[in-house]
């Protein structure tokens, strides 16, 4: 672009030259090429404040060397911070894949997104994790509907939103190991029942286009029966949020496959979760502004667990999904919160009165 201006700038001002090639006025001809100048430099800046205008509403992959309050982590890596208090422990397992995704809030503050245990042979999540804070829900945007594979770049289009490019990062997970969610997901031939479920759900993350767009891609949703989802899994989601607090509120979303069966869509074979569960953990007065490993006291912090059938027969109230975290546990075999102090975990753990939770009661 700068050097068409470049062309540009040229061709007039040999044109002035040819114009006032017989004029006695050398002032005339320093004013005309000064104007030529001006114009150029006015232009240019505006192009140039047009790119950056235009990165405001694009996302931004690109990688700082580290991410803030992570110093051990390196950025590009991907890696899982053990510190981080949503993770599980990590499960074993040839198809499994662990990938945490990092966003950019409004504010410009690099941060985790939400962490993954993705089965390639399912095609579903075992687990997402993710912190629950204001930062990632406010300012509210309007919900970007961006559904894709894992490591799209989008941004707005016309009714709608633009795959611009895939920025692939590791572990990278091959879009034929993928659901496809793009066109319609799950909901085709005989599938018509199952919903796009997200397991992160979209307005938990409102704070900025990619933060936002990220809760699309297809390794954050799973085949979900669709009354469940529109009805009593979108209540939960719904309180969770209400359930926020100035400590950070750490939520576990899973998936249990107990006689589990699979199907097709779109031509690829997906496993459909039997259960779905949330699992909820934080400080009890909401405000202590200390990290989960810090506490010793078990009545300092307090936990729930939400378990449902994936079917319409399993939309029930939530107050009739409860089970504690404990019992969760011991049906997948994986352990959570692992940051809970040992000689509280136990009692943590087995906590699920929802009457600690007063956006349940």
């Amino acid at each position: 672009m700068k050097r068409l201006f470049s062309i540009l700038a040229t061709f007039a001002i040999v044109t002035v030259g040819v114009i006032f090639a017989d004029s006695p006025s050398i002032q005339f001809e320093k004013w005309i090429k000064k104007g030529i100048k001006e114009v150029i430099k006015t232009v240019e800046e505006g192009y140039k404040k047009q790119g950056q205008d235009n990165t405001k509403t694009t996302p931004d992959h690109k990688d700082p060397a580290s991410i803030p309050g992570t110093s051990n982590i390196k950025h590009n890596d991907r890696q899982l911070n053990p510190t981080w208090a949503e993770l599980p422990e990590i499960v074993k397992g040839e198809n499994l894949v662990h990938k945490t995704y990092f966003t950019t809030l409004n504010d410009g503050k690099r941060v985790r997104n939400y962490s993954i245990c993705y089965d390639k042979s399912k095609m579903v999540s075992l687990w997402v994790a993710y912190p629950l804070h204001k930062i990632y829900t406010t300012p509210k945007i309007d919900r970007t509907d961006a559904w894709s594979f894992d490591d799209a770049v989008t941004t707005y289009g016309e009714g709608g939103y633009d795959i611009i490019r895939y920025e692939y990062t590791e572990p990278q997970i091959p879009q034929n190991l993928q659901p496809q969610v793009k066109k319609g997901g799950f909901n085709d031939g005989e599938n018509r029942q199952l919903d796009r479920g997200h397991m992160l759900p979209s307005a938990s993350r409102y704070n900025s286009w990619t933060t936002n767009s990220q809760t699309f891609y297809a390794t954050n949703i799973f085949p979900q029966n669709a009354r469940l989802n529109q009805q009593n899994w979108a209540t939960v989601e719904e309180r969770t949020r209400a359930s926020m607090c100035s400590d950070t509120l750490y939520v576990v979303v899973g998936t249990l496959f107990e006689n589990s069966t699979s199907f097709v869509s779109r031509g690829r074979h997906i496993t459909r979760p039997s259960h779905c569960y949330k699992l909820l953990l934080r400080t009890r007065n909401g405000n202590t502004g200390k990290s989960i490993s810090e506490i010793t006291d078990a009545d300092e912090l307090i936990a729930i667990g939400f378990l449902f059938e994936n079917s319409s027969e399993g939309n029930v109230d939530p107050k009739q999904a409860v089970v504690s975290i404990a019992e969760v546990e011991s049906r997948c075999g994986i352990k959570f919160f692992p940051n809970i102090n040992p000689a509280i975990e136990k009692a943590v753990k087995q906590q699920k009165n929802i009457a600690n939770w007063s956006a349940f009661r």
